[in-house]
């Protein structure tokens, strides 16, 4: 019997490749680094599409000069859940005159050819929080529905620029692109006594990631040193 290819020890991709690319590029002709790159997606399903949070890492130590709708800061893209598994069907989010969602890789951009757009800009695209890229640096930023109530809520995990105090905080919002002010709920003193990275939200049940009782869930985190553990902080009122 002829052996298939998963025999041999091979094994079954479906990367589909990246769904969106920097804004300012990864570097110049000149070959300059731009940006770090994009990290830390979250996402939440609104209606028919499924929104994505991600960070784009601002200009590169300063190596190359700041453009409008080519900063870092925390990105919004959106598909339709019928098209999840095509990457030209994403759309990133950018906000001048008007809101819009352009089309999130470069035109004629596939997996294959990844590699020649490497100075290729990627499209405009508005930092959600308010441009706060300025100012401090987002390490992640996740959703949830807030339950038996129209709207969403937030929480960042940031740290001002200059400082090594690492914080926590809420966020609302009615349409996944315009957020309220900032709600510290936590702050450590630096990266490594900091208990909750990486945050997400958990529900008082402690069943779902993505829908929570305004008055009373959870948010879990990880600490600095790993240690095969979880944490878990509990916002009630």
């Amino acid at each position: 019997m002829p052996v298939s290819p998963l025999q041999k020890g091979s094994v079954a991709s479906n990367d589909m490749g990246p769904i969106a690319w920097p804004s300012m590029a990864y570097m110049t002709t000149d070959s300059i680094k731009t940006t770090a790159g994009l990290r830390h997606p979250s996402s939440i399903v609104k209606g028919d599409s499924v929104y994505i949070f991600y960070i784009e890492s601002g200009v590169y130590k300063g190596l190359t000069p700041a453009e409008e709708g080519r900063q870092g800061g925390t990105k919004l893209l959106r598909v339709h859940k019928d098209s999840l598994l095509n990457p030209h069907n994403y759309q990133a989010f950018y906000r001048e005159e008007k809101e819009t969602w352009n089309a999130s890789l470069p035109a004629g951009f596939t997996k294959e050819n990844m590699l020649q757009y490497a100075t290729v800009k990627g499209p405009k695209t508005t930092d959600i929080l308010g441009g706060n890229s300025k100012s401090s640096d987002v390490v992640r930023f996740s959703v949830a529905k807030l339950r038996n109530r129209n709207g969403f809520i937030g929480v960042e995990e940031y740290h001002n620029w200059g400082s090594p105090v690492y914080y926590l905080a809420l966020r609302f919002s009615s349409n996944l692109m315009n957020w309220s002010d900032r709600q510290i709920i936590y702050s450590a003193p630096s990266w490594e006594t900091a208990l909750y990275h990486y945050p997400v939200f958990l529900d008082k049940e402690g069943k779902s990631n993505t829908e929570v009782d305004e008055a009373d869930f959870f948010i879990l985190g990880t600490p600095s040193r790993w240690n095969n553990a979880v944490n878990r902080l509990r916002i009630y009122q």
